[in-house]
């Protein structure tokens, strides 16, 4: 394999490494929150708050599938390049 090409895929499988981390911070995060408000408003008995709480695991789902999409695109491009179909620097099509 050239050396420009082992270059080439590192340099693309750094950004996946950092979505998927990403991607499970996000987890994390929702999981804590809903978490913490829900015990806050179990004390109060407060449904009204129970029921917002799960508006950030909405928006944690949300950013949580857009990170999946782009590690996608990147796994896709990463095997393009592995397996020859797209040189460094060509224009690559990428899976939608």
């Amino acid at each position: 394999m050239p050396d420009g090409k082992t270059e080439y895929l590192q340099m693309l499988q750094e950004p996946i490494c950092r979505m998927s981390t990403i991607s499970a911070i996000f987890k994390g995060f929702a999981a804590t929150i809903v978490a913490g408000i829900s015990a806050i408003s179990y004390s109060t008995t407060n449904l009204w708050v129970l029921g917002l709480s799960f508006l950030p695991v909405l928006a944690f789902a949300i950013m949580d599938v857009y990170y999946l999409k782009l590690e996608r695109k990147f796994r896709f491009l990463f095997d393009q390049v592995r397996q020859d179909k797209g040189a460094s620097g060509s224009k690559t099509p990428v899976h939608r």
